[in-house]
């Protein structure tokens, strides 16, 4: 398995941010690998996205969880040999609001998807910090800021870890 996060810590609402994340079509303004994202039955449990990134195919994710109190969701992109789940994040504290993307590769064939699994990861880990960075600044421009906060602090965690031989 491999794993990516990234957090930051702004003072733009939370709010903000889960209508950043409920406007799939707008996802590439602050994610810089797509350059386009539709759900065309909407941001709904089980059902799909296509994300056409700038460097592939495009691909089908499901929304396989959203619980907007929490202020969280996932999504899931099976291509065949491998799993893409990417877990999104939005919670308050200490008057700061902080953002989190979290991505994970399943390797299920790791003779025919270890390398598409280390391409992906090398991607992921390139561009998730500045996707999460860039959507704390696009939400802060729709929505507002809380007053009185620092702008923002950052932190990342990359993690290609491996469950025995055949991850």
């Amino acid at each position: 398995m491999f794993a990516v996060s990234h957090s930051t810590t702004t003072n733009v609402s939370k709010e903000g941010v889960w209508s950043s994340w409920e406007d799939v079509s707008s996802w590439p303004t602050w994610d810089q690998s797509l350059k386009a994202a539709e759900a065309k039955e909407g941001f709904i449990v089980g059902k799909k996205a296509v994300l056409m990134s700038l460097s592939g195919p495009p691909v089908e994710a499901t929304f396989v969880s959203i619980d907007k109190e929490k202020g969280e969701f996932t999504n899931q992109a099976n291509l065949g040999v491998l799993v893409v789940k990417t877990f999104h994040s939005v919670s308050e504290e200490e008057g700061m609001t902080r953002i989190t993307h979290k991505a994970t590769i399943e390797v299920k064939d790791p003779q025919k998807g270890g390398p598409l699994a280390s391409k992906i990861w090398t991607a992921l880990s390139e561009e998730l910090p500045a996707s999460v960075d860039k959507l704390a600044r696009v939400a802060r421009g729709s929505v507002g800021t809380k007053r009185g906060a620092p702008a923002e602090s950052k932190d990342s965690e990359l993690k290609p870890s491996k469950k025995g031989k055949n991850s």
